[in-house]
């Protein structure tokens, strides 16, 4: 949909048959209520392709996602752009709550690249790749939940919890759980504000590379390197 903005009503229930996705270059909007948004495969075990969407830089794509569920989905290459998750965003105003990502064969559960993002109340659950990564955002995540995958990448690669790249965000009062490489990843200059976090059986707690700054605040760490606990 080429600038055309997409919105769904509560209670719409899509699904994407194998490697078949959608890209969106206007505004997606999704906003469930007691009848949640839902967009899964439409055959088990045959993931669909990324559901992408991507604005610019000087007029970003809105992005608005409220008691939303994607679950089953894959990477994709659209109009010769790699999206690598199952829900990706490229230059988006984002603002995601009470949604869920889970159950990808991606390498990242949700990406953003290039975009404000406020995400909270949310989860991240047993995406085969990172649960969420952000590339060179901006913004805050707050209150959300990441657990790893119980399966293994290919490459024999473990899951993050939260990789963040060239970005300036605040995490605060999220759980990590299960993670099998790292709960936190900030690389690439990123500068994170961290506050209230609680990381537990995890392979590593949170990784600071690349010339990125973090300041952490009350951070709980518990069974660090076990990332081992029954699911």
């Amino acid at each position: 949909l080429f600038g055309v903005s997409l919105k769904l009503e509560p209670g719409v229930s899509t699904r994407l048959g194998p490697a078949v996705g959608m890209l969106n270059s206007g505004d997606f909007v999704a906003i469930g209520d007691a009848q949640k948004i839902k967009i899964s495969a439409a055959v088990e075990s045959e993931p669909f392709a990324s559901v992408a969407v991507i604005g610019s830089k000087n007029f970003p794509s809105k992005v608005v996602l409220s008691n939303f569920d994607i679950s089953g989905g894959n990477e994709a290459i659209f109009d010769y752009v790699y999206f690598s998750g199952q829900m990706s965003v490229h230059y988006g105003d984002v603002k995601i709550s009470r949604s869920r990502f889970s159950d990808s064969s991606s390498d990242d559960g949700l990406n953003i690249k290039y975009s404000n993002v406020a995400i909270d109340n949310s989860r991240f659950i047993n995406n085969i790749g990172d649960q969420l990564d952000c590339d060179f955002c901006t913004g805050q995540l707050n209150e959300n939940y990441f657990s790893g995958s119980k399966k293994i990448k290919s490459s024999g690669e473990g899951t993050d919890g939260l990789d963040l790249s060239g970005s300036k965000v605040d995490i605060s009062k999220n759980i990590f759980l299960n993670l099998t490489d790292k709960a936190i990843s900030i690389g690439e200059f990123s500068e994170v504000k961290a506050m209230n976090n609680s990381i537990s059986y995890s392979n590593l707690g949170i990784a600071v590379k690349d010339g990125s700054i973090a300041t952490l605040i009350e951070l709980s760490l518990i069974h660090i390197s076990e990332p081992t606990r029954p699911y």
